[in-house]
């Protein structure tokens, strides 16, 4: 009978420890998921074929906690009516940015290399935005997939303030995991 009362008081310190190594993973998890990480659910065509619709994103949000969004950072970002979108920063402050005919000129110049970019060559959305300065402190945003995206030629520059985070990696479906890598 002894032996059964120490294997029970053995198996009552190893639930205690499980149970405590899982409760300090699961504050972990909380702890990073509201500080450094959020999860995305992209729901739209926008940025395909980069991030297509359905797929699962990690957002890094220390991203620009100490530095700043560079051209080719694919962001999350809030807008006006409590939306999160996700688009590519095409525009830094002080650049003169232009879309005509869905095509993107920064400072006076095409931007012709975006291998990331997809047309639909028969599209009518093709929309134009107007040559204007980025102000201090704000970005100008596209999708990769031009013809379908709202974006920056449709609500204009955005503001730091509304950034959440870099994308960093697709983590589901499993057929498209991978890491993103802006251009």
């Amino acid at each position: 009978m002894r032996y059964v009362g120490i294997k029970r008081l053995k198996s009552k310190k190893a639930i205690i420890i499980a149970a405590s190594v899982a409760t300090f993973m699961l504050v972990a998890i909380v702890a990073a998921r509201l500080l450094v990480f959020d999860l995305l659910a992209v729901s739209g065509h926008s940025m395909s074929p980069t991030i297509r619709h359905g797929d699962r994103v990690v957002m890094n949000k220390l991203s620009y906690r100490y530095g700043k969004p560079d051209r080719g950072d694919i962001i999350a970002f809030n807008v006006e009516d409590g939306r999160i979108f996700v688009k590519r920063v095409v525009g830094l402050p002080g650049d003169l940015i232009g879309v005509r005919r869905g095509i993107l000129y920064r400072n006076g110049k095409r931007i012709a290399n975006e291998p990331y970019v997809r047309f639909r060559p028969r599209s009518r959305r093709r929309r134009s935005y107007k040559p204007s300065k980025i102000k201090e402190g704000h970005l100008f945003v596209m999708g990769d997939n031009r013809a379908l995206s709202v974006d920056s030629k449709d609500f204009g520059p955005i503001s730091y303030r509304d950034v959440i985070g870099k994308a960093v990696f697709i983590y589901f479906p499993p057929r498209r995991v991978k890491t993103i890598i802006g251009h």
